[in-house]
C-alpha cells in the first residue's frame, strides 16, 4: 500500500511541477501580475498583453468577474475541449492546452485560469510556431506567474484613455476598458468597449487602413452600416462605422491605429431609441482618445 501511494504523490508531483525558468521577472503594466515571460516577449505596446516581434508567439492577460469566467464558457471550451489540469497553490485554478493537430484551428494555446475573491485572472497563450518543444515550455513560464489582485488600474494597462459622454468607467478589471451607464459590470444600456489587438507593428501597417472596410464590414455580420470614414488626430488615426439598420440594439465599430503602431478595436452598443443620443457621444469620446503617460518607455515589438 505504501508503495502505491509513494508512486501516486510522485506522479502528483511530476505532473504539477514546474521546470526550472531562468529569465527576469516582468510586471505586466496597470495589472498587478508579474511574470518570467519565454525568451523574445515584451510589453506591448497596448494592452495588458507580452508579444514576440514576429507576433508568433503572445501572452494576455485579463482580470475580469468571476461571474464571466472564460473556462466555462462554451464557446472557449470549444476551443479548449481536454479536461483541464488542476493548478494549485498561489495559482490555485485551471490549465487548459489545445494544439492545431489534435483541435484544429491556425494556433496552439494554453489558458490558465485562476479564481480569487470574486474575480479571475484568465492568461491566455497563443502560439502559431512550429516547435512542439517551445510551445510546451509555455506552460513553465505561465507557472512562474504572480497576481497581486489588489492592483487593476484598466487605463493604465490598456495604455489609452477615454472620457463616452454620459458613460462611467467600470473599475476592478484589466484586459479591455468598458465604459457604461453606471460603472458597473455587466449594467445595461449604452456601453463602449475598447480592446488591444495583439499584433505588432509590422502586421499593423499591413492591415490598416487598407483592412478598414473589410474588418468594420465583419464587424456588423454582413448587416448594412454607414462607413467606414477615416480620421486623423494627433494621437491616433482610425475608421469607423455605424449601425444603418433599426434593431433592438445598434452598433458603433471603430479601428484604431495609435500613433505608438498599436491596434485597437472599439464597439459600442445602445438601444435602438437611445442610438441617436449615444452616437455621437462614442465618436467624439474616440475622436478625444489619450495615451496614458508613464508605461515602460523600452523597445516594443
Amino acid at each position: 500500500m505504501s508503495r502505491i501511494f509513494t508512486f501516486f504523490l510522485f506522479a502528483f508531483i511530476a505532473a504539477n511541477s514546474v521546470a526550472q525558468v531562468s529569465g527576469q521577472r516582468v510586471k505586466v503594466p496597470g495589472t498587478g501580475v508579474e511574470i518570467i515571460p519565454p525568451a523574445g516577449l515584451s510589453v506591448a505596446r497596448a494592452g495588458s498583453t507580452l508579444i514576440d516581434k514576429s507576433g508568433e508567439t503572445f501572452i494576455s492577460f485579463v482580470m475580469s468577474d468571476s461571474r464571466y469566467r472564460l473556462d466555462t464558457d462554451p464557446t472557449w471550451r470549444q476551443l479548449f475541449a481536454r479536461p483541464p489540469e488542476k493548478t494549485e497553490g498561489a495559482l490555485a485554478g485551471t490549465l487548459l492546452r489545445r494544439t492545431r493537430a489534435a483541435d484544429g484551428g491556425g494556433w496552439d494555446g494554453w489558458m490558465l485560469t485562476v479564481p480569487r475573491g470574486g474575480k479571475v485572472l484568465t492568461v491566455t497563450a497563443a502560439y502559431t510556431g512550429t516547435s512542439a518543444d517551445y510551445f510546451q515550455r509555455i506552460r513553465d513560464h505561465l507557472l512562474t506567474i504572480t497576481w497581486n489582485d489588489a492592483v487593476a488600474e484598466p487605463e493604465f494597462a490598456l495604455g489609452v484613455s477615454l472620457n463616452p459622454r454620459g458613460l462611467k468607467l467600470v473599475r476592478g478589471t484589466f484586459g479591455a476598458l468598458t465604459y457604461n451607464g453606471s460603472g458597473v459590470v455587466g449594467s445595461p444600456g449604452p456601453m463602449l468597449m475598447i480592446q488591444a489587438t495583439p499584433m505588432p507593428s509590422a502586421k499593423v501597417d499591413a492591415v490598416f487602413p487598407a483592412g478598414c472596410q473589410q474588418m468594420i464590414s465583419a464587424g456588423f455580420g454582413g448587416r448594412k452600416f454607414v462607413g467606414p470614414t477615416s480620421q486623423e488626430r494627433p494621437s491616433a488615426s482610425y475608421c469607423e462605422g455605424w449601425s444603418k439598420e433599426t434593431e433592438s440594439e445598434m452598433q458603433y465599430i471603430a479601428l484604431v491605429r495609435l500613433k505608438t503602431g498599436a491596434l485597437l478595436n472599439i464597439i459600442g452598443s445602445a438601444p435602438s431609441a437611445s442610438f441617436a443620443e449615444s452616437l455621437p457621444a462614442f465618436r467624439d469620446a474616440v475622436s478625444e482618445l489619450k495615451l496614458v503617460q508613464g508605461r515602460s518607455p523600452e523597445a516594443r515589438p
